[in-house]
C-alpha cells in the first residue's frame, strides 16, 4: 500500500506525494527457479501523477538493484565504436 500525503505549496496549491515499494518476481522459463527483487520510489506532483512517478521510480530501483539495468544514464557511452567495419 503506498504512503501518500497532500502538502500545501507556497503558491497556494497542493502537492501530492507518494512513496511506494515495488516487488517483482522473476521466473526462469526453463526451470522452477525464481528471484524476487524490490525497490522503493518517491514521487511528487501538483496533480494526480505523484503515485505514478513513485511507481516508475520503484520499478527502476528494483530492476537496478536486481542487476538487470545499469545505473548510469547512457550505458553505451563507454563502449568504443569500431569505425573500420
Amino acid at each position: 500500500m503506498p504512503i501518500t500525503a497532500i502538502t500545501p505549496t507556497n503558491s497556494g496549491g497542493t502537492m501530492h506525494t507518494a512513496t511506494v515499494k515495488a516487488t517483482i518476481v522473476l521466473y526462469a522459463c526453463d526451470s522452477d527457479e525464481t528471484k524476487t527483487i524490490s525497490g522503493l520510489g518517491d514521487g511528487a506532483d501538483p496533480g494526480y501523477k505523484g503515485i505514478y512517478k513513485a511507481q516508475t521510480g520503484a520499478t527502476k530501483n528494483a530492476l537496478r538493484n536486481g542487476s538487470l539495468m545499469p545505473a548510469e544514464a547512457d550505458p553505451e557511452a563507454d563502449q568504443q565504436v569500431d569505425n573500420y567495419t
